[in-house]
């Protein structure tokens, strides 16, 4: 089961490749080279990239501190473990296999409303 994917409105084409690099963390490109998606908000160098036993990817530095992670951005699902956060928001797929944002959305507002 997919339970996190990234740039789901604006689908990679057929032979697109997920790298993981020291300065960009994870980077999407299209078969031609074009950077389509990366993890933004790394600062630093990434040094490993770690698949929990929660099912959460985590970059993280040499000192092995947390520079990204999969649950800081959930998409149309929450594992256990996993916190909605403040001003997180999940929204439904636009159909099964269409990664799509779909007709539904959940949100935890920053008064707290749900």
């Amino acid at each position: 089961t997919v339970v996190w994917y990234a740039n789901g409105d604006s689908p990679a084409p057929q032979g697109s490749k997920v790298e993981l690099t020291a300065n960009d963390g994870l980077v999407l490109t299209s078969p031609n080279g074009d950077a389509l998606w990366n993890t933004t908000a790394v600062l630093g160098g990434v040094f490993r990239g770690v698949f929990n036993d929660t099912g959460n990817f985590v970059l993280e530095d040499g000192s092995f501190k947390t520079l990204w992670e999969t649950f800081k951005f959930p998409c149309d699902t929450l594992l256990p473990s996993q916190v909605l956060e403040i001003d997180g928001n999940l929204s439904s797929r636009f159909k099964e296999t269409n990664f799509s944002k779909g007709r539904f959305e959940l949100l935890l507002q920053d008064d707290g409303n749900l």
